[in-house]
């Protein structure tokens, strides 16, 4: 790239963005990259190969359930309200990317070192009403990178609303840092990068949200 410019992924994208080479990248943005940290339990090993069976014997809604019961963890109550609505068959339909995100996430493990040699300016963010385990991984994400910054859209679930999170992304990659010094001239600025902000502590807000729950216009929390 002829000039540095930023680079932003979200959940399992977000992991593949932190784990890339970032040559002639700037910043980057990671929107809820999904590991599973501290006390919360991982998928099983064999998560990829079960969504492919599940998908190869026809059993599309099996396999998104898996995802929604096994992997998410979300109760059975509401895994069966989601086969009862009429955006389950959409779901249906891109089962067989499941196996994907499965197969980037690998062990689902924060690779903790790899995030620790990224030292551009990085924002992580989370949704306030997303699930318990992103907000840990958010938090230990942001804690392992040198410069990383922390931001939670208030309200926002782990279907983000586009509006509520293009103007963080549009704010943050418009901050940039100044350009490198000219040795010609000795009158220019350079502006450092914005130092590294701790992660913040979140407590326990029980059960996932529901995509029943009311998400209004949202606010953010730095």
């Amino acid at each position: 790239m002829s000039q540095p410019g930023g680079l932003s992924g979200t959940p399992s994208a977000g992991h593949c963005v932190a784990a890339a080479r970032l040559d002639g990248f700037s910043k980057l943005a990671l929107f809820e990259p999904p590991y599973f940290v501290d006390a919360f339990p991982r998928p099983p090993a064999d998560t990829a190969t079960t969504y492919r069976e599940l998908v190869a014997a026809g059993r599309r809604g099996d396999a998104v359930e898996y995802f929604m019961a096994t992997v998410v963890g979300l109760p059975p109550e509401f895994v069966a309200y989601a086969r009862s609505q009429p955006w389950w068959a959409n779901q249906e339909a891109l089962a067989h990317t499941l196996a994907y995100d499965a197969e980037i996430m690998a062990d689902y493990s924060l690779p903790a070192a790899r995030a620790a040699s990224v030292t551009v300016p990085t924002l992580v963010v989370d949704g306030g009403a997303s699930f318990e385990f992103v907000h840990a991984s958010a938090d230990a994400l942001a804690q392992a990178m040198p410069n990383a910054t922390r931001r939670t859209l208030e309200r926002q679930e782990h279907n983000v609303d586009p509006a509520a999170l293009a103007p963080v992304l549009a704010e943050f990659f418009a901050d940039r840092p100044g350009p490198p010094p000219d040795p010609r001239e000795n009158d220019r600025c350079v502006f450092a990068p914005r130092s590294s902000r701790p992660a913040r502590q979140r407590p326990a807000s029980g059960c996932p949200s529901r995509s029943s729950r009311p998400s209004g216009p949202a606010s953010v929390r730095r």
